[in-house]
């Protein structure tokens, strides 16, 4: 799941070729956070099963291997802050297999989307809410480039994407000259200060996303997160 993403589904070129009933529909573009433009092939497939959730007549792009080369952070930092960063956390389970393709946005906007990283977890429902007691209650914007919130750091109120994409929260480079890092104090969503963060720097497109950051996994795997799009509401536990 990429939360970033703002198409339906990306499958591998092997995937997508073992497909029947597949339709070549054209060219998809895609930007990275840098901004810059991706082609991939795109078709139309009849039906995409999510779980229980049956998605029907389904734009499909190839995974773009150029994108996803690029999209990996090369950093040093030292050992102490890195391991603040990543928390000495392995992923849930090492025998995951192999990622084939990625599930984006648009397959839940018309959703409640419940996330729970600490359990590996995910509900969705059309109708029901979800608990949200004891939970931090935040709105946010909705666009094609995101779903985008304020968080309040050291540097001040920035706005942040939340994109479960991102391995690690990045913040632009003009907000932190000539860093590889930047270490904040005050790391506060809807009230709530979560503490000294770090914060890797890197150049984005801020003039196309509109944000100064990207609020990654290092900081969600650690909380319960419930988007509810139609009131256009977060909250987090």
């Amino acid at each position: 799941m990429d939360l970033g993403s703002d198409f339906p589904f990306a499958i591998n070129k092997q995937i997508l070729s073992q497909l029947k009933d597949i339709i070549p529909n054209g060219t998809s573009s895609h930007r990275n956070y840098q901004g810059k433009i991706y082609e991939s092939p795109k078709y139309k497939i009849p039906e995409i099963s999510v779980g229980n959730l049956l998605v029907t007549n389904v734009d499909v792009r190839e995974v773009n291997e150029e994108y996803n080369k690029d999209s990996v952070f090369i950093f040093h930092l030292p050992q102490n802050i890195y391991n603040q960063v990543v928390k000495n956390k392995e992923p849930y389970d090492i025998n995951i297999p192999e990622n084939q393709g990625v599930v984006g946005r648009p397959v839940f906007e018309n959703y409640k989307l419940l996330l729970d990283f600490p359990n590996a977890t995910i509900c969705i429902s059309n109708r029901e809410d979800f608990s949200v007691s004891n939970c931090i209650k935040i709105p946010f914007e909705n666009s094609s480039k995101g779903i985008t919130l304020t968080i309040a750091t050291d540097l001040g109120p920035k706005r942040f994407i939340l994109d479960t994409g991102f391995t690690y929260t990045v913040i632009d480079e003009t907000l932190a000259p000539n860093k590889q890092y930047f270490q904040t104090s005050s790391f506060s969503i809807g009230g709530k200060n979560f503490g000294t963060r770090y914060l890797i720097v890197r150049k984005i497109a801020t003039d196309y996303f509109k944000v100064d950051g990207f609020l990654g996994m290092d900081f969600l795997r650690d909380h319960t997160v419930y988007i509810d799009f139609f009131r256009q509401m977060l909250y987090f536990k």
